[in-house]
């Protein structure tokens, strides 16, 4: 078997190897971050495709948390103030056998659930995880501009 290694790889596995620290860098010139930045490639459906250690969607997720809390700050005045009930079946077995407290649990771990499932989407095609974020965020955002409708006269 030959060895398929050039001079210029010689020369270079005789140099002691160096750590680089962050002071070695001067901030300004960014290099340092750089070098760790994750890289995108593409996936199988020619969407982009993210490391698995990056969040995909940062700006996205924040809008789709905020919407889900408002949901579940209207859901919860709603149902406290009385004359209104849980359209989600599911949501009034959860009720019925936690409280409020289960509600909660319940709706955070549905917001959980599906931003899990738009970063694993995500992995494969970016435009299809981004579509899946945006899309929860829509309607999350409609049911609860419902709610505040119908909380508004209560307030």
């Amino acid at each position: 078997m030959t060895d398929r290694r050039g001079p210029a790889d010689d020369e270079a596995a005789d140099e002691p190897l160096r750590t680089v620290d962050a002071s070695d860098r001067d901030p300004s010139d960014g290099r340092l971050e750089d070098a760790f930045r994750p890289q995108i490639s593409r996936g199988r459906g020619g969407g982009l495709r993210a490391p698995l250690w990056e969040v995909q969607y940062v700006s996205e997720t924040r809008l789709y948390l905020l919407v889900s809390l408002a949901d579940l700050v209207i859901t919860v005045f709603l149902l406290r103030t009385g004359g209104i009930r849980e359209a989600n079946p599911v949501a009034v077995a959860v009720i019925a056998s936690f409280g409020s407290r289960g509600l909660v649990a319940f709706k955070f771990g549905l917001v959980a659930f599906v931003c899990v499932l738009a970063q694993a989407i995500g992995r494969r095609d970016y435009g299809r995880g981004e579509l899946v974020m945006k899309a929860a965020a829509a309607v999350t955002a409609c049911v609860a501009a419902y709610g505040f409708s119908l909380a508004w006269p209560r307030l």
